[in-house]
């Protein structure tokens, strides 16, 4: 079934499976150096598949991501018919889905963003937003991504905090700040 296929991504899932996508969107699993599943595009119902990632927490539960706005989050057992559908708008033409840090990471054609608790969140502001096509995090923690178009973008955590995000207010140009009595005062233009 895939011996003349133009194969473009293999991901190994916790249970030893390999997960596979063709060009064409079609969709196939291996154990044991055997094809245990293969499905087109058009059998699943969900539109062009463009990548697929095993849900490490879930075994048997793959999620896979399509030209449209969304991915699926569907077990092989059930044929993969009825599957969790998750819009990801604005991104279109998902590319890659990983687990990094408990957060499921999503590159698309038009942005980065991630899954939380079943919200999707779009980064803002990136300098790499459209054709990212892979995301690999290091041995530092910090998260890689590359797009056809933009080249590698490399993000780190901030070790700063946003006080103003944190609480809620209103962005200001900060003046000054004082520690007080364990509360902390910030001057702002306005007050």
């Amino acid at each position: 079934q895939i011996d003349k296929e133009y194969i473009c991504e293999l991901v190994t899932g916790e249970d030893d499976t390999i997960y596979g996508l063709t060009l064409t969107g079609a969709f196939f699993t291996m154990k044991d150096l055997r094809i245990t599943g293969f499905y087109s595009s058009e059998s699943l119902g969900y539109g062009v598949i463009n990548t697929v990632y095993p849900d490490p927490e879930n075994e048997g539960f793959v999620y896979l991501g399509t030209q449209n706005a969304t991915i699926v989050h569907c077990k092989l057992a059930d044929g993969m018919k009825k599957g969790k559908v998750i819009s990801v708008e604005p991104q279109q033409m998902v590319r890659c889905i990983r687990e990094i840090n408990g957060l499921l990471w999503i590159a698309a054609d038009t942005g980065i963003g991630f899954l939380e608790n079943g919200k999707y969140t779009p980064l803002p502001d990136l300098p790499m937003n459209n054709s990212v096509e892979h995301i690999v995090e290091d041995y530092e923690g910090n998260l890689w991504f590359t797009s056809q178009r933009k080249g590698v973008m490399k993000v780190v955590n901030n070790q700063f905090s946003d006080v103003l995000v944190r609480y809620g207010l209103k962005h200001n140009v900060v003046n000054t700040t004082c520690l007080y009595d364990g509360d902390l005062f910030v001057g702002t233009d306005t007050g």
